[in-house]
């Protein structure tokens, strides 16, 4: 975070520092953790934050599909809806080893990735809606 002296000598924030939207287009690593122990695993995911592009169109297309709806929005579909705008905001990712194979990073895999394992979707949503991942503070 960048702070700056004004002229009366007091510090002033340079709120470009603090752009989120730029910072969750960029994306940022997340490691993740054991749903046992809460150890780090050494499998990284790069996600774009909720200030992101990809989030928002992601998140506006959830929105217009449901106001279209004539029915109350179940858990499943809510669930549904969240794997689908953490796969789209999976940048990449290192580590992701299923079943014995290595996993290509796409948006399919990365939908398998977070519809079979709950906890890592979970884990990717935290991330995702935190803005100080992607500040590095």
């Amino acid at each position: 975070m960048e702070i700056l002296m004004s002229d009366k000598k007091s510090a002033v924030i340079d709120l470009a520092s603090l752009d989120t939207a730029a910072l969750c287009e960029r994306g940022a690593e997340l490691e993740l953790n054991s749903p046992a122990t809460g150890e780090p695993l050494g499998v990284y995911l790069t996600l774009a934050g909720m200030d992101s592009k990809v989030w928002r169109r992601a998140a506006s297309a959830l929105a217009e599909k449901r106001t279209r709806q004539r029915h109350r929005v179940t858990a499943d579909e809510v669930r549904t809806g969240t794997i689908e705008i953490l796969a789209r905001c999976t940048l990449a990712w290192r580590g992701v080893v299923v079943d014995g194979q290595e996993l290509p990073c796409n948006v399919e895999n990365a939908r398998e990735l977070y519809s079979r394992f709950p906890w890592i979707c979970e884990q990717a949503d935290a991330f995702c809606s935190d803005r100080g991942a992607f500040l590095g503070e």
